[in-house]
């Protein structure tokens, strides 16, 4: 028997009521909404009636420890029905799948597939593993805030772990034969998703979706940017790069644009690039060498508070743990981040819940599953063109319980293909894509190009007073 601590609120009240005749459904709430606590409810309803026996909760490997946590928070009784497993972890775990694989088959098992987007992949290893074993389930729930980050396309995975004749397509070949219209010039290139009124309906049959905003008053998010200028020798070792990888560039070649995107966003947030091997050769590591460092320093002398600061490499992760501890006093900041271990990220994170001040962490590792609204401000060091995980790590902190308006600062080289980035992000939509749309309007090299650009010359005068006549 399971027994709950918490009631539900009327939008979770309505999703279990909406869901509770079915075998399968999908809560496609928005992070913060409580999607957890409504899975739970549905998970007690066939505990109780005796329909399963047993739950596996499939979750990021990240969140396994916060979703045990959760767990245990919620759960007044019936701990003992949950298995927890990490998603990754089906790609690779020959052990685990084997162990799963008899579970399913000794039990009566519902599976739950929380952050179903990391299961979109139809052809992944993790996707497969996860399909073959929710076909010994009857009963399958799939959780999710932002269900579509590319297009439609991500439905069809989520849609066939659930079953199949939802969508009504046993292959991803004929659902794309049907939806999907391609480039006939390059068959890589997506142009059209058509038929999209077909597939909401019979989605939205088998799924529940809610707004944060339309749940609760929640607070307001409030969104700044602030730019700085590269020094001279990243300005020179981005141009030499941009044009060496410029020659390799084949436009209806995807891996080529992300190469040539990469390499250039690298070099803004601090990397120094060979020009022959095309191999990083130096991280600048210090404010002084590193224009992004100093600008941080700027931005979180006029903050108050606890921080996250989100970063893409783990080199700017330690450089900015270093210099935050060594400016702010040791102990300050903190890390959260995948190659660390379960043990030190449960301990990092505690720090800063109880003392600590910074978290500096990587969208990668943070951006699923955990609950940070004691905290209402969030740097972004750097960014990288996937909304997706954007989104989700925004809602780390505006949740259901978050009182306090939420700032997302974001750090921009200025005049760089970084701008370029913040207005695909703002825009929701990928940055090759939108690189793809404007190719025929934009040279490559507007595109990527450092300009400098005309600035009027302003007169500062510091210490001008008025005097008065003889």
């Amino acid at each position: 028997m399971i027994e709950l601590n918490y009631g539900l609120y009327d939008h979770q009240m309505e999703a279990y009521n909406k869901l509770k005749k079915f075998k399968v459904g999908a809560l496609f709430m928005d992070m913060g909404t409580g999607k957890t606590r409504t899975a739970l409810e549905l998970i007690k309803d066939k505990i109780n009636k005796g329909k399963v026996d047993k739950v596996i909760w499939a979750c990021p490997c990240v969140a396994k420890t916060n979703m045990k946590n959760e767990l245990n928070k919620q759960l007044e009784s019936g701990h003992k029905h949950f298995l927890i497993v990490g998603i990754e972890s089906l790609s690779s775990s020959i052990r685990l799948n084997s162990y799963l694989y008899n579970y399913v088959q000794e039990n009566r098992c519902l599976f739950v597939c929380d952050e179903s987007s990391k299961i979109k992949n139809f052809d992944a290893k993790r996707s497969q593993n996860l399909i073959r074993l929710g076909e010994f389930c009857d009963y399958k729930y799939i959780l999710n805030g932002t269900p579509i980050s590319r297009d439609e396309r991500d439905l069809f995975s989520q849609m066939y772990f659930l079953d199949w004749r939802i969508l009504g397509y046993k292959s991803q070949r004929s659902f794309e034969r049907n939806h999907v219209v391609y480039d006939r010039k390059n068959w890589n290139k997506v142009i059209d998703i058509k038929n999209t009124e077909y597939l909401a309906k019979r989605v939205s049959l088998y799924s529940y979706k809610k707004d944060l905003e339309d749940c609760h008053d929640m607070p307001k998010q409030i969104y700044e940017k602030k730019y700085f200028d590269l020094n001279s020798r990243s300005k020179r070792n981005y141009s030499t790069m941009a044009e060496e990888l410029l020659y390799e560039l084949d436009e209806f070649k995807p891996s080529t644009i992300y190469r040539l995107f990469g390499t250039l966003l690298s070099i803004t947030s601090g990397y120094i690039y060979d020009p022959q091997e095309h191999k990083k050769i130096k991280y600048l590591d210090t404010e002084k060498s590193n224009p992004r460092l100093e600008c941080l320093l700027d931005v979180v002398s006029d903050l108050e508070g606890k921080v996250i600061i989100y970063a893409k490499f783990i080199d700017e992760i330690l450089a900015v743990e270093k210099m935050l501890n060594r400016i702010y006093g040791d102990g300050s900041a903190v890390t959260f981040y995948g190659e660390l271990n379960a043990k030190d990220r449960n301990k990092n994170e505690e720090k800063f819940k109880n003392g600590s001040r910074f978290l500096v962490t990587n969208k990668a590792s943070s951006s699923f599953s955990m609950n940070w609204q004691f905290c209402n401000q969030i740097i972004y060091y750097n960014n990288d063109w996937d909304w997706g995980t954007r989104g989700q790590s925004e809602k780390r902190i505006y949740r259901i319980g978050q009182g306090r308006p939420c700032l997302y600062i974001d750090i921009i080289a200025d005049n760089t293909l970084e701008e370029h980035v913040i207005s695909c992000l703002e825009r929701k939509e990928s940055l090759a894509e939108s690189f793809g749309d404007n190719i025929e309007n934009k040279s490559i090299r507007e595109l990527i190009a450092i300009k400098e650009k005309d600035k009027e010359r302003i007169t500062i005068l510091d210490d001008l007073k008025e005097t008065k006549d003889a």
